[in-house]
């Protein structure tokens, strides 16, 4: 069949906080984010 399976990886507080945040630094606090989730490594569906 023809289907996505997505998972967010999100489990870590400090990243939801970072891509959750509101302050005048948004920009770089998703940057920020993004190489924290970047270094992660990918799980497998097995």
């Amino acid at each position: 069949s023809n289907m996505l399976l997505c998972q967010f990886r999100f489990n870590d507080t400090m990243l939801v906080d970072l891509l959750s945040s509101h302050g005048r630094e948004r920009g770089a606090a998703h940057l920020h984010a993004a190489i924290l989730a970047a270094g992660r490594p990918v799980e497998s569906l097995a």
